[in-house]
């Protein structure tokens, strides 16, 4: 019998996520589209074009930071937040993800978390 066939259900999921990362179409085209949306003041646009990068290669951190600081930017806290956990889970250690937090949590009128992300990062990076 074929060893991969013994696998079951559980080396199926381990092989799917060794596996998985980046399709074909990593995004990086969506990317640069939405940065350029973005330096030309489209920011709906933008965003649009980062969640699309961001969902075609679930390990694109940066994909996922551009979404949250975007989204932000337009006010969308809510897609902000959500975009940020997913980048936490890739990068748990960023700062700028720290950075990103404490404006959502000052956009959400939560100032001391807020005061907390950015005494942390002081901290952090001095």
């Amino acid at each position: 019998m074929n060893r991969f066939l013994r696998l079951g259900t559980f080396g199926a999921v381990v092989l799917s996520i060794l596996f998985a990362g980046c399709a074909k179409d990593d995004g990086t085209e969506d990317f640069n589209n939405a940065k350029t949306a973005a330096n030309g003041g489209d920011y709906a646009k933008a965003a649009e074009l980062f969640r699309s990068a961001a969902g075609k290669c679930p390990t694109n951190f940066t994909a996922r930071m551009a979404l949250a600081t975007t989204s932000l930017r337009l006010g969308e806290i809510d897609e902000a937040n959500r975009a940020l956990v997913s980048a936490l889970a890739l990068d748990p250690d960023s700062a700028e993800a720290f950075l990103i937090e404490g404006q959502i949590a000052y956009e959400r009128k939560e100032y001391r978390r807020s005061v907390l992300n950015f005494d942390a990062i002081a901290r952090e990076t001095s």
